[in-house]
């Protein structure tokens, strides 16, 4: 019987703050890998822009542990938070590879939305004619 996966709150923090600080980046700056520390892991992420698609890259690195000295639950609660704040549903598969005894790395790519004028001069009317 499965039981529903505990997120690791403080990391899912530290996760979102980290995104939103590398979003608000210089497009220089953007391209260096930022990290921030939470509960034994050290998140460390970068984005990259390209022609038609953006690529997200997170590395999880596990303090003084290897990966497969972790326990399946403590796994589970540091990718649960991992995914709540870096994976895009609707966009590509996200990619995980081990790296390192004691770092994984997600990738995915996406297409940013952009909001277009589809209508440019369109005029309202929702007040009524000669409003």
């Amino acid at each position: 019987m499965g039981g529903i996966i505990e997120v690791d709150a403080d990391i899912q923090g530290a996760c979102e703050a980290i995104m939103e600080y590398v979003h608000n980046l210089t497009d220089e700056r953007r391209k260096e890998i930022q990290t921030i520390k939470e509960s034994g892991v050290e998140i460390g992420y970068r984005r990259t822009a390209f022609a038609t698609f953006m690529r997200r890259e997170v590395f999880i690195k596990t303090l003084g542990y290897k990966i497969n000295e972790l326990s399946k639950p403590d796994i589970e609660r540091i990718m649960a938070a991992v995914f709540n704040a870096f994976v895009i549903p609707g966009a590509s598969m996200p990619e995980i590879t081990q790296i390192a005894k004691d770092c994984m790395l997600l990738k995915q790519d996406y297409i940013p939305m952009i909001p277009v004028e589809k209508s440019p001069g369109l005029v309202s009317i929702a007040g009524g004619f000669n409003a």
